[in-house]
């Protein structure tokens, strides 16, 4: 079966190792022949050709034209695609819009929820949402990637039948992780610096321990000025590096205890998969599917949204068990977990049997 997948190509997060991780695992379970299409040269394309991935850019112009529409339609039809497979509301919306020209049947990714998308985007967020939900419903199947998704999608006017619920996946490193006890408890957070992932959270309830430490923040994005200041507010400045969007970090990881996540929204949280890889436990919100992943004591700490306290008290509890010596065992289990659980090659096969459904 050949699968377009179609990606607007300036993802660099759990997004683009999804779709990389997923495309090679097809590749190598050789029962689809999966191929990319992105709309501009990017970190996605990047990512792809290191990989050495069948990737093309049909670049978009500055103006959407009708004319760039026919010819994606019609590049779609020459390549007599069985199945596109979008991901990202640019994508999502150029499918809606040709989705009568195509003969393929057309599936998308649902990786947070519209509303979460525009999350205090104004008069544009006001816009957005109700074409996002519109373009949803042009779809031929929505996979989603927490089933947390469904009750949300339902109520705004989305057919439960036309949703399946999948899980997220990377390629976990086939060597067992060697983690190292650091010598300061350190710990990291891989995500962008935005409202969704509420950081604020977590630099508030740091200001509020009596343990020495030392965070880095790995990302980039709209409130890091904002959190600065925060951090200069609670005298934290000497603690918390902002590392800004880093392309590889493994080197972080290996040199981390604690990998710790805020949001106050998460699909299925690709870092916490990644900081398994590295056997490395965690600290996250009760969001998305995180209690999927993080789904016993003995793997990290799981806390309610916004829960201020509950986060001070999850940071002590793992702070005493980076001076028991307990974190480097956590990590070892919690690898051993989500690598076979939340490997690429189970979700190809899963994928490849969805995609016969359609």
């Amino acid at each position: 079966m050949k699968v377009l997948f179609v990606n607007a190509g300036n993802e660099t997060g759990g997004g683009r190792s999804h779709i990389i991780g997923l495309m090679k695992a097809m590749i190598a379970l050789g029962k689809d022949e999966p191929s990319l299409l992105v709309f501009e040269d990017g970190p996605v394309v990047e990512l792809a050709r290191a990989n050495q991935l069948p990737v093309e850019v049909f670049e978009q112009p500055k103006t959407l034209t009708p004319h760039f529409l026919k010819q994606l339609a019609a590049h779609i039809n020459s390549e007599n695609i069985d199945v596109v497979h979008t991901h990202g509301p640019r994508s999502n919306l150029f499918l809606a819009l040709i989705r009568k020209r195509i003969t393929a049947k057309w599936t998308l990714t649902l990786h947070t929820l519209p509303k979460i998308d525009y999350l205090n985007k104004g008069f544009k967020g006001k816009i957005l949402l109700p074409l996002s939900l519109w373009v949803l419903k042009k779809a031929d199947h929505i996979y989603l990637i927490a089933e947390r998704f469904r009750n949300s999608l339902v109520q705004q006017g989305i057919d439960t039948n036309k949703m399946t619920t999948i899980f997220n996946a990377i390629e976990f490193s086939p060597e067992v992780p060697t983690p190292v006890k650091q010598p300061q408890f350190t710990m990291i957070c891989v995500a962008r610096l935005t409202a969704q992932k509420h950081q604020q959270l977590l630099l508030e309830a740091l200001a509020n321990v009596d343990f020495e430490y030392q965070l880095h923040l790995i990302g980039d994005g709209e409130l890091e000025a904002e959190f600065k200041k925060l951090a200069t507010d609670y005298q934290i400045t000497d603690k918390v590096h902002f590392d800004g969007f880093q392309s590889d970090v493994a080197h972080f990881y290996r040199h981390t205890d604690l990998s710790v996540l805020s949001s106050i929204h998460e699909g299925f949280p690709t870092v916490l998969l990644e900081s398994g890889n590295y056997g490395v436990p965690a600290i996250t919100t009760d969001v998305g599917d995180s209690k999927v992943i993080v789904d016993s004591p003995e793997y990290g700490w799981v806390v309610d949204s916004l829960d201020l306290q509950g986060y001070v008290k999850a940071l002590n509890e793992a702070y005493a068990a980076y001076q028991n010596n307990q974190l480097v065992g956590m990590g070892l289990a919690f690898n051993k977990h989500v690598s076979q659980s939340f490997s690429t090659r189970q979700l190809a096969i899963l994928m490849h049997d969805l995609y016969a459904q359609l």
